[in-house]
């Protein structure tokens, strides 16, 4: 029973303790130092705060007001200390959670904003704060500069997380504002990742010409930069018509492509032609060089080592799966043997 008392005399001890800091920063009172901010119209704001306080919770701050330059006199000590690279909001919102007081973002930005505060005064709580906010709240809206701060302080498993957003909401990422203004190497970033079937490669393809025409006028190799993602498109899954409309491709690759179209109606040709040969049960024995191999059993025996080498391969690669499965080039590959070896007219 007492041990219980005591434990709530202590959570109330601390309930008030914290009561009292939080007040501190609210009231302004007994502060010993002010930061001023200005800013873009010009409009100051002021907010005081204790060194102490901030000494504890920021190494950073523990050097500023109590380090050994200030200890010397070496450096005079200002009691009123102008902040540029952080904003009112986000060096205030530092402010509160030091002193112990609820911290509310109105926007994923301020959280962004809040990290890189924290991050700059080395306060170790409220980065690890920070990031397991962000971490929780990331979604397709946020994702970007969410990512973006991943990158800029590494922070492995936000930047993990991020992606994994990156590959399931892709189609609205690729949509947004925020998409535009991203860097190149961010955009082949997305590009270069898994997509889900709900991402066609025409949705690509829109979403990288968007992105061009926003950006070309400011960097006029912003074509270059993004060649990783232009080859990360699989323009044979394109029709005719938008290959001739893309202008991500050079007047000799959109032929190569049409040229591919054409050759696609040959691939159906050379399907029907190698279907006499019942080629999806090549026998196992036959095709690793068993001489009691008893498919195509004459022309195993007296063919080239080619064939032999070709039909093996082909059965460790594709085994009881159907021809229409292969790959165009493999198909390619039999159909020309089939023809060299008089097979087929």
């Amino acid at each position: 029973m007492e041990i219980n008392n005591k434990s709530t005399e202590n959570l109330l001890i601390r309930k008030k303790f914290k009561s009292t800091l939080t007040n501190f920063l609210t009231s302004q009172l007994h502060c010993d130092v002010t930061f001023v901010f200005k800013d873009e119209n010009g409009k100051f704001s002021k907010i005081g705060a204790h060194k102490v306080i901030l000494a504890a919770a920021s190494e950073v701050f523990e050097t500023m007001f109590f380090g050994e330059t200030v200890k010397s006199n070496a450096v005079k000590q200002e009691n009123e200390l102008e902040i540029k690279e952080i904003s009112f909001d986000a060096f205030k919102a530092l402010l509160e959670f030091i002193y112990d007081k609820e911290v509310e973002f109105h926007d994923s930005n301020a959280l962004v904003e809040f990290y890189a505060a924290a991050h700059k005064y080395i306060c170790s709580d409220a980065m690890i704060f920070a990031e397991s906010k962000m971490m929780k709240e990331v979604d397709s809206h946020n994702v970007i500069s969410f990512y973006q701060t991943a990158i800029l302080y590494e922070l492995p498993d936000l930047k993990k997380k991020c992606l994994d957003v990156f590959t399931k909401e892709m189609g609205n990422i690729l949509k947004s504002a925020d998409f535009l203004f991203v860097t190149p190497d961010f955009v082949n970033t997305i590009f270069r990742l898994e997509r889900n079937k709900s991402i066609s490669e025409v949705d690509l393809v829109y979403a990288l010409e968007r992105y061009i025409r926003v950006n070309e006028k400011t960097d006029i190799n912003i074509m270059e930069k993004l060649q990783a993602s232009i080859n990360a498109i699989n323009f044979r899954d394109l029709s005719s018509q938008e290959i001739k409309r893309t202008f991500l491709l050079t007047p000799e690759a959109k032929k190569t492509f049409m040229d591919g179209m054409e050759t696609e109606i040959s691939f159906e040709v050379m399907i029907r032609a190698l279907d006499d040969f019942d080629l999806k049960h090549i026998c196992a024995k036959c095709a690793l060089n068993d001489p009691f191999g008893h498919s195509f059993p004459q022309r195993c025996r007296h063919s080239s080592a080619e064939w032999r080498h070709v039909h093996q391969r082909m059965f460790i690669k594709y085994k009881n799966r159907d021809l229409p499965e292969f790959s165009f080039e493999d198909v390619k590959c039999l159909y020309d043997l089939y023809k060299k070896e008089g097979l087929i007219s």
